[in-house]
């Protein structure tokens, strides 16, 4: 069983960390907060001192950050992971970044014979719980093919959709789409409830519908985001990916009006 490293234990990160060590594999890990290194310690993990350590000891490296600015500082930063990766090993970005920033590191890393996947993931936490996880992946597709069993431990739906980056544009226009369909179910919504239809009767409807959505079938735990708001939540990463998705836009020229309009939905 290959050695694996993990960085990022946030309440994605953990599970997915979890679910690696369920399958047997020797993991190493790496974090800021020394309630979560010793956590993972119990449960039969080895602490790394820095992402440098962690690329020393690692085959294969998960970095589950929020940001591409913390995704390069992790990676590309003094004692950093790529300072410290082997030959031959290959770290999986499963962050949602930019895809340019992908391709950067990936070509760093090829100086020095690293291989990098760009995998960023869907489902929440219940499907990172669940190890069942849509994992969008770009970068070599030889690579794709070697780590695959490994993706398979933390997720469900893999799919391989060709060059570095192409993992983050994917999941970066499923955002975008998540984001518009939470801004029409709302207006819909909002529409039949002050005409007097109850929620219950309407979702009901909807549902098996042709205005139904993955939006309206999980209105729970959709409406859950927005009442809940909390800082580097839910709602938080959703419109964090959304300006992703305005830079790539407006570096493609690709105009996104539904989406402009999406991005005024409130997040308190």
């Amino acid at each position: 069983m290959e050695k694996i490293g993990f960085i990022g234990l946030g309440e994605m990160g953990a599970f997915m960390a979890k679910n690696l060590i369920k399958a047997g594999y020797k993991l190493f890990v790496f974090a800021n907060r020394k309630e979560v290194t010793e956590k993972f310690i119990r449960l039969g993990a080895k602490a790394c001192s820095s992402a440098h350590e962690v690329g020393q000891s690692s085959d294969i490296v998960f970095v589950m950050a929020r940001t591409t600015e913390q995704v390069e500082s992790i990676v590309l930063g003094d004692n950093g992971l790529l300072q410290g990766c082997k030959t031959g090993s290959c770290i999986i970005i499963t962050a949602t970044i930019n895809p340019i920033s992908v391709q950067k590191i990936a070509g760093l890393a090829k100086e020095k014979q690293v291989e990098v996947l760009d995998a960023p993931v869907s489902g929440g936490k219940e499907g990172a719980e669940a190890a069942t996880l849509s994992i969008m992946t770009g970068g070599d597709e030889n690579t794709f093919k070697k780590i695959r069993p490994v993706l398979e431990t933390v997720g469900k739906n893999i799919f391989y959709l060709g060059s570095y980056g192409m993992g983050e544009v994917a999941k970066i226009a499923n955002n975008l789409l998540l984001l518009i369909n939470m801004n029409a179910a709302y207006e819909a919504v909002n529409l039949a409830l002050n005409a007097g239809l109850s929620l219950d009767a309407l979702l009901q409807i909807v549902k098996p519908s042709t205005g139904g959505s993955w939006v309206t079938g999980h209105w729970d735990v959709v409406t859950a985001w927005k009442e809940n708001y909390q800082p580097e939540g839910t709602m938080d990463l959703i419109f964090k990916d959304f300006q992703l998705a305005y830079n790539l836009a407006k570096d493609l020229k690709v105009p996104l009006h539904l989406g402009a309009v999406a991005s005024q939905l409130g997040r308190y």
